[in-house]
């Protein structure tokens, strides 16, 4: 590879288990959010930087930690490239750091990687992309139609060698994780198709109104479930439901999961159809929010070759190979 490459991920732990397998390569660090490696100074840093006190008074003297939040050093000496997860980059000192990075590497290379959609909900700066444009040199997206909606280049999710033993428990049919968002009431029509032909199922249901929620064996509601959890929860079941989010069409962490530990994928991403990662063995679409139970109840587990396309290292060669288009026009 032509960069040394420091990436900069989400706390979620989730992120962390997909891109572990970069963390083994010694041309790249991977990071936890930006903070500083100190447990002691990480303590006072988050108050020098809390929105809160920050919203009252604009605090003084920020860039003195930024010498604190990383350790660049690698064995063999490359032009670096930065990566940031660009979810982390909603606080404006997060933005400051990278402003300090251009100016410290000036020949670096820096990229944002878009891992939700651009406009998604929670979003507040990050959902006009032109305001941190000028701190990258590329912009990546993670779902197809917003990459070319936006602009930008288009490089999905990835996936890591993460093997994991069979979990103990009840085994169940079909499993899903996932906030209710605008999908509750097409979560609960999948569901009452699924029960009422005799599969159990294991729903997580994260963050519903109490007003809301209907009590039936089988759904659950959450605020939060470790991600160690959700690799458990998907050990003891035969299949993994996928509902998309309003305006997603790319592929989801669902779709890897599957992949990754041999799991049928029930979805209504049709857009899956016409892409390499579809194979007829192990994916089965909700058309019009009917449910192909026989296919479930029909499913015999397999050794998926789909592996190896969703390993983050292709990522990172996905990466280089822009750059050097970048550098050659």
């Amino acid at each position: 590879m032509k960069y040394n490459h420091i990436i900069f991920l989400p706390r979620n732990d989730f992120y962390w288990v997909c891109y572990s397998d970069l963390s083994q390569l010694d041309n790249c660090k991977l990071f936890r959010d930006i903070k500083t490696r100190s447990p002691f100074f990480s303590f006072l840093s988050r108050i020098h930087h809390s929105q809160k006190i920050n919203n009252l008074i604009d605090l003084p003297f920020k860039s003195i930690w930024y010498k604190s939040f990383y350790d660049i050093s690698f064995p063999k000496k490359r032009p670096l490239c930065f990566t940031f997860f660009v979810g982390i980059l909603e606080p404006q000192w997060k933005r400051k750091f990278i402003e300090f990075l251009r100016k410290k590497y000036p020949t670096a290379k820096f990229v944002g990687y878009y891992t939700d959609l651009v406009n998604a909900p929670h979003r507040i700066v990050l959902n006009k992309p032109e305001a941190i444009s000028s701190l990258f040199d590329e912009l990546i997206n993670y779902d197809r139609e917003d990459a070319v909606k936006y602009g930008m280049s288009y490089y999905p999710t990835t996936f890591s060698n993460v093997v994991k033993s069979e979990a103990c428990g009840k085994k169940k049919d079909v499993y899903f994780l996932g906030k209710a968002k605008d999908r509750f009431e097409k979560i609960i029509s999948v569901f009452n198709q699924l029960t009422s032909s005799g599969l159990k199922c294991d729903f997580y249901l994260v963050d519903v109104p109490e007003e809301k929620r209907i009590l039936k064996e089988g759904l659950h509601y959450i605020k939060y479930m470790s991600y160690e959890d959700n690799l458990n929860h998907i050990q003891n079941s035969r299949c993994i439901l996928e509902l998309m989010q309003s305006g997603a069409v790319g592929y989801t962490i669902r779709t890897w999961e599957s992949i990754q530990f041999d799991k049928c994928l029930i979805t209504d991403n049709l857009g899956l159809f016409n892409t390499e990662y579809y194979d007829n063995r192990y994916v089965s679409f909700i058309n019009q929010e009917i449910v192909d139970v026989d296919y479930i109840k029909n499913y015999k587990r397999f050794n998926n070759p789909l592996k190896t396309k969703i390993r983050p290292k292709g990522f990172l060669s996905f990466i280089e190979n822009l750059l050097t288009k970048e550098q050659n026009t």
